[in-house]
């Protein structure tokens, strides 16, 4: 990649400077993230090195350590999801370890002044050290933060949770709605509540609604508010009365002729409305009379004429009648049609009566809330935000002072909320004391609309960062990611669909392959497939005829079924080297059982990315129904559930015998070995009944066994559930039922096995915080599976050759394969809203101002959001395309059917979008029978291939799977895998018994002890007292007191102290200060005693402490050895480390002690790699013995 740089590219910007603003668009594929880390390093490096080490210079200077902490200390970047804000860490990771190879990260040649040589070797080494103190957060994470430093002033506990799940505040819902249940039950007069459900509203319908509130940005208080004050009827009028006086004025007198009755009554029907409009205040009485004209069913058939005139459909005659007015009217028809659909969904009494019934409910959820200490994510921004704002509390400017770089990326997907915390930390206060703030984001690809993000306040504000703050603009357009022919496809489609729209859409930035700007070129990608539009038609052979009709899902069956085979043909030739290298877009989930039959046909290994359907597998519901029928013995439908699941295995036909004798209640008694007994009695005797006459029982005979078992092991199971821990009790149900060996079985087994392992880790952590309330822990377990709670599938470990991912437009944002399929780019957008009414309540402050939907109902203000949101809907339409198309690597494969001449698309299809970009592409009807003709499937026009799979004999043979069936293996397998396991589990055990980390002293165990090494060298014939009397010895040694002339007036204090601490009795006082006298006086009278006085001024380190990496032995440590060295001094005449080791053997260098001073040079040995390592010394220190009793010195030269 680096090589590809050219001058031209590094002109696209200034030179980086850390002060003031900068904003980054970086356009798909341009390595945004790359040049954000980059900048974190050089400012790392650079200048915030300088000013850290500045601050911290005080008499001293600060160690580098300090100094690279607080450096990437004050370091504070900000993403949207977890998964980037890891990443962010493990490529800072990357870019140190790549600058201490010597190799320079890519982006960091565009950063000026930064060190060299031993400066830049020193710098990256402590920041190595100090890579944990970088903070890469998600907004929410960091509010947390912000929240948790100021607690109290945010009105909450020091130890506040975070409801991660929503499930304290489902329970705390819950709770609240049945009291105010049971209150209004009690006292019925003029209960809001009851009148609400009189509203053929449910009891869920009011929990979804009360649970979705305390999670928007609506406060209680709010809902006093009157949503139908004057102020906003009169944008109804104003608004409503534009649109008919604009429709009066195109129609007017033109409808002239026959044949025209519908369109007459139409033009009645809204001249009406007009007048009564005109002739009315805008009241609640009238705004109510508004909404009943909508509802009259001659009314409906005009609302139904204008929804027509807008898609542009009218009848000959009205052609003929409107002319050249025909376009206009087909233009402000829509407008016409939302404003009345948004009139049409206000309910005038629901909003009142839901006002008055959710407010008590909203007050006490959100106390119970508070008293507890629990906040939901979206309180984390609110609380940060309201702590920021407030002046009065300085917090703002604390918060500010603690971070020198800020640096968001995504800013793109942001809203007025994340600004304005962004806008507090980096725009208040005088300029000086600012962060540096570094925004990244591309407008090109905003996609979370509906998740809030808004393309208008991130215009906004970027518009005040360049007028108020004078921000610097940086613009990434070199595309790194997609071969030459998918840029250029991009480029082509959306320079003529991506037009500029203040707030809704940014002109387009066209992409630049690295083979455009170089004058010397870099390697393009000419010979990579590139792109591929499948004209996705059949084909009628006989005929010689395309078949272009059909419904969406047989033309969705079809598309997967030749994505698949496709995909088989390349793997088989090659092409594919990877599963993870193919990735499957789609736009809508009712594609994807499609895709899935196709794949699991072909055994395709494949993924669906963050498929949130985890609490819909089979294997966890069955599971969850286990840990109920272990808890609840009361049960029924969870114990139904576990009889017929794969673990248990009783057939349906067995069910209805079984239950006809009792089978539940009797299971209600168990742990009962009477009991037991007859169950598997019952068990025995039904089986036989059923297998001669219940077709296929004899593929599954013996089942009464398998369930036989179960119900004995039920039994353990419940006592272990009341009488173990919660970490025993999930071990032994691992254990004792095989579920996951079971599971692995099964297709997809290693998807299967990985769910259940994040189960049963969750299990623990829910019992943890449950803390055993059995209720609440069912109550859980039930609300998971019964409402299908989303919840991401767990993944498996990664295999050597991945799996193809199968994933939406909106999940593939950020990836990136090498090919790339998008399917269904005819299908038209979602128009049903299948959401249930509960569901239907959102609270938005997009207008300026407070607007919300309660159970379906809108506000008039809510309502007018209708027209921003379709104008947003109609512009993330044509960036999730753009983001589609920009996954690609090497090739991009369209999947649609095609139009016909003169055919047109609906206006929501991508197709509709390029069909504007090739409007003067080739005429496919025209190329598919030239194909047929010439026994081809493709022709190329223009560097794009145009497919037709229908031609292709390949893709249209049956496919043959990736590989053979699984067969079923043979007894003798089975036995050597069970011997070559036991192998395994004997030597893991082995591998298990060895320590993780010893002393150097019990590796070399043929000479005594040290007192670092756990006790002290000494004689053999000093046992007992030796340890300590080399302690002591150690001490005097280690702290010089033996150069002091009065040492041994010290010694008596110093020998009780050791006594003392060892339980020694202290008739033995006498016997140690004797010994420690003797050793000490025959150290000051020989030669080591000058040697001590001579290096003690060089003396760098005593008492050293050291890890050691292992030898691989059978017995050994697997993780460490310990020790410490002695003394450290350094040379003065060589400058070089010199480690001392004291030792109190008689050793006197005669030849009998020869193996003992070899062992003692192999301890030498290891001390000295340890200190060369740890200090990274390029040369080896020296190793001396100084054996203190005998006065003997040996050195081992470095």
């Amino acid at each position: 990649m680096a090589s590809c740089r050219t001058e031209e590219e590094g002109e696209m910007s200034e030179t980086p400077t850390y002060s003031g603003t900068t904003i980054a668009i970086a356009s798909a594929g341009t390595g945004k993230t790359t040049a954000l880390m980059a900048r974190i390093l050089a400012w790392c490096l650079g200048p915030g090195w300088e000013k850290n080490e500045a601050h911290l210079s005080g008499t001293n200077a600060p160690a580098d350590e300090e100094v690279a902490s607080r450096v990437l200390s004050r370091v504070c970047a900000i993403t949207f999801t977890d998964k980037a804000a890891a990443q962010m860490g493990e490529k800072l990771a990357e870019n140190i370890a790549d600058l201490q190879a010597g190799r320079q990260p890519y982006g960091l040649e565009d950063f000026e002044g930064l060190p060299t040589g031993d400066d830049l070797s020193r710098r990256v080494q402590a920041l190595a050290l100090c890579q944990d103190q970088f903070s890469a957060l998600t907004i929410h994470a960091f509010c947390k933060g912000v929240i948790a430093r100021h607690p109290m002033e945010a009105g909450l506990p020091p130890g506040f949770e975070v409801d991660a799940d929503e499930s304290r505040l489902t329970h705390r819902v819950q709770e609240v709605v049945e009291e105010h249940l049971r209150a209004a039950l009690e006292s019925p007069q003029d209960s809001a509540l009851l009148d609400l459900l009189s509203r053929e509203l449910s009891l869920e319908d009011v929990l979804a609604a009360l649970a979705r509130l305390c999670t928007s940005s609506l406060e209680p208080r709010d809902l006093d508010w009157d949503p139908f004050q004057r102020k906003s009827l009169h944008r109804i009028w104003t608004s409503l009365g534009r649109c008919l006086a604009d429709l009066e004025d195109i129609l007017a007198d033109r409808l002239v002729g026959n044949r025209l009755r519908g369109a007459f009554d139409a033009q009645d029907s809204f001249r009406g409305l007009h007048e009564q409009l005109q002739q009315s205040e805008p009241n609640l009485e009238n705004l109510k009379e508004l909404i009943r004209w909508n509802d009259e069913q001659s009314n409906q058939k005009a609302l139904k004429r204008i929804g027509d005139w807008g898609r542009g459909t009218f009848t000959q005659n009205e052609e003929a009648c409107l002319g050249q007015h025909a376009r206009a009217l087909a233009t402000i028809c829509p407008e016409l049609r939302r404003r009345m659909t948004a009139v049409q969904s206000i309910d005038v009494d629901l909003i009142q009566v839901a006002r008055r019934a959710l407010k008590p409910m909203f007050v006490d959820v959100c106390e119970g809330l508070r008293q507890n200490g629990v906040v939901t994510f979206g309180d984390l921004l609110y609380h940060a935000r309201a702590l920021l704002a407030d002046r009065s509390n300085g917090i703002a400017a604390m918060e500010s002072s603690r971070i020198d770089q800020l640096l968001v990326d995504e800013f793109q997907d942001t809203d007025e909320l994340q600004c304005s915390l962004i806008a507090y930390l980096a725009l208040e206060g005088p300029e000086e004391s600012r962060p540096g703030l570094f925004i990244v984001g591309d407008p090109k690809q905003s996609i979370y609309g509906w998740r809030n993000a808004d393309l208008q306040t991130y215009s906004d504000f970027l518009d005040a960062l360049r007028s108020n703050c004078g921000a610097r603009e940086q613009s990434l357009k070199v595309n790194y990611r997609s071969c030459k022919p998918v840029v250029d496809a991009v480029n082509h489609v959306f320079s003529e669909v991506m037009k500029p729209t203040k707030g809704l859409q940014p002109d387009y930035m066209p992409l630049v392959h690295p083979s455009d700007l170089a004058s010397d070129p870099c390697p393009t990608d000419e010979d990579q497939p590139g792109v591929e539009y499948w004209v996705t038609w059949g084909w009628d052979g006989e005929n010689e005829e395309p078949i272009t009709d059909g419904k969406s899902d047989a033309l969705s069956a079809m598309e997967a079924a030749w994505i698949a085979r496709d995909i088989v043909r390349l793997r088989r030739s090659g092409t594919i080297q990877s599963w993870d290298d193919v990735m499957i877009l789609y736009r809508s989930s009712t594609i994807l059982d499609s895709v899935l039959n196709e794949l699991r046909k072909l055994r395709i290994p494949h993924r669906v990315e963050r498929d949130r359907s985890y609490f819909r597998r089979r294997e966890i519901v069955e599971v969850v129904a286990l840990i109920r029928t272990i808890i609840d013995p009361g049960d029924q439908l969870a114990l139904l559930t576990t009889l017929r699941s794969s673990w248990v295995g009783i057939p349906d036909a067995a069910l209805i015998p079984l239950w006809g004798q009792g089978f539940p209640g009797k299971m209600l008694h168990v742990p009962d070995q009477a009991v037991e007994e007859q169950l598997c009695g019952q068990l025995a005797e039904v089986a036989a009944q059923i297998q001669p006459t219940v077709p296929g029982m004899d593929r599954i005979t013996g089942w009464h066994h398998s369930a036989s078992g179960f119900i004995r092991l039920l039994g353990r199971l419940r006592r272990s559930f009341r009488e173990d821990p919660s970490d025993r009790f999930i071990e032994t149900l691992r254990r004792e039922l095989y579920l996951e060996a079971t599971e692995s079985s099964r297709y997809p087994g290693r998807y299967r096995i990985a769910n259940l392992e994040r189960f049963f880790e969750d299990l623990g952590a829910t019992l943890e915080e449950y803390g055993w309330d059995i209720p609440v822990l069912l109550e859980s377990l039930r609300r998971k599976v019964s409402r299908q709670l989303d919840a991401e599938e767990a993944r498996p470990e990664a295999s050597s050759d991945g799996a193809v991912r199968v994933m939406t437009i909106h999940k593939s944002k950020g990836l990136k394969a090498e090919h790339v399929y998008l399917m269904g780019l005819h299908r038209k957008a979602a128009q049903s809203d299948r959401r249930s009414p509960g569901e239907k309540t959102e609270v938005s402050r997009r207008t300026g101002g407070l607007s919300y939907q309660l159970f379906g109902a809108c506000s008039p203000a809510f309502g007018d959001l209708g027209e921003i949101r379709a104008a947003v809907e109609d512009a993330e339409r044509i960036r999730t395309l753009y983001v589609a198309m920009t996954r690609a690597a090497s090739r991009l494969v369209m999947c649609g059917r095609w139009p016909l001449q003169g055919e047109k698309n609906s206006p929501t299809s991508y197709m509709y979008l390029l069909k504007q970009a090739y409007s003067d592409g080739p005429d496919l009807e025209f190329g598919v029978r030239a194909c047929a003709e010439e026994g081809t499937s493709r022709f190329t026009q223009n560097g794009v291939q145009w497919c037709y799979p229908a031609l292709d004999p390949v893709l249209n043979q049956a496919g043959v799977p990736v590989e053979d069936a699984l067969r079923v293996p043979q007894i003798q397998e089975i036995e050597a895998g069970l011997a070559d396991l036991e192998r395994r589990v004997e030597a893991a055990q082995t591998h298990q018994s060895r320590p993780m980390g010893v002393s150097v002293s019990k590796l070399l165990p043929a000479f005594e002890a040290t007192s670092e090494d756990e006790a002290v060298d000494r004689p053999r014939s000093y046992s007992g007292l030796g340890s300590l009397v080399g302690s002591l010895v150690h001490e005097f040694l280690e702290e010089d007191l033996v150069l002091d002339q009065g040492w041994q007036e010290n010694l008596p204090t110093r020998a009780r102290a050791h006594l003392q601490s060892r339980g020694v009795p202290a008739e033995r006082l006498e016997a140690v200060i004797e010994d420690a006298t003797s050793i000490l006086e025959s150290f000051r009278s020989g030669d080591l005693y000058g040697r001590l006085k001579a290096v003690s001024p060089h003396v760098v380190a005593r008492e050293y402490p050291v890890l050691i990496e292992p030898e691989s032995t059978p017995d050994g440590p697997v993780g460490y050895v310990t020790s410490v060295l002695d003394m450290v001094y350094l040379d003065p005449e060589r400058q070089q480390y010199v480690v001392v080791d004291y030792k109190t053997d008689p050793y006197d260098g005669s030849g009998g002690s020869a193996e003992l001073l070899a062992k003692y040079k192999g301890q030498g040995e290891a001390y000295v790699s340890a200190l060369q390592e740890a200090m990274s010394l390029d040369y080896r220190p020296s190793f001396e013995l100084w054996f203190v009793r005998t006065g003997h010195l040996e050195i081992t030269a470095g």
